[in-house]
């Protein structure tokens, strides 16, 4: 079998011991082929060929290093998504700030890593309850929410917690 291409001028040539045993193969394979009496049978071995034949071009390929698909896309990050939905981010984190700078202009004598902690564990207790599902229609409603605010130029939060 000669499956050479412009690409194997500069690949090693097959060695020797190799040769016999492609030979083999060869007549292994010839064989099954006059041995199967249905359709279903050389359809099973074709599928067993094929997965061996992806898997041999592939590997074939990496030493080669010829690559048929374009490198995987960078992962997405909050920059790729919408615009109104990095400002809604954004707003987000920047109320936290501004409310973080308020609580502590109220009480001067505030310690603000305190502050901060206790502001994370309130979140962590708010979020741990709620499914990705519930976090995903809580999104949608806020982006929902935040787009008709947007022509009011009003920034808004709303915060429910079970507190039992």
């Amino acid at each position: 079998m000669n499956n050479e291409t412009s690409d194997f001028g500069m690949a090693a040539p097959v060695r020797p011991e190799i040769i016999p045993q492609l030979t083999a193969l060869d007549c292994q394979i010839a064989d099954l082929m006059l041995k199967c009496q249905s359709a279903r049978e050389l359809d099973e071995l074709a599928g067993v060929l094929g997965n061996h034949i992806a898997c041999c071009e592939f590997e074939r390929d990496s030493l080669l290093g010829v690559s048929d698909s374009p490198p995987p896309p960078a992962p997405l990050t909050i920059t790729d998504l919408p615009a109104n939905e990095q400002r809604l981010i954004f707003e987000t984190a920047t109320f936290g700030a501004v409310g973080l700078k308020m609580i502590l202009m109220l009480n001067p004598l505030a310690n603000p890593e305190y502050i901060m902690n206790q502001l994370s564990q309130a979140v962590q207790i708010a979020m741990e309850g709620m499914s990705e599902a519930q976090i995903t229609d809580s999104l949608h409603g806020y982006l929902e929410m935040h787009k008709n605010n947007l022509s009011k130029e009003v920034f808004r939060s709303n915060f429910q917690s079970n507190n039992n």
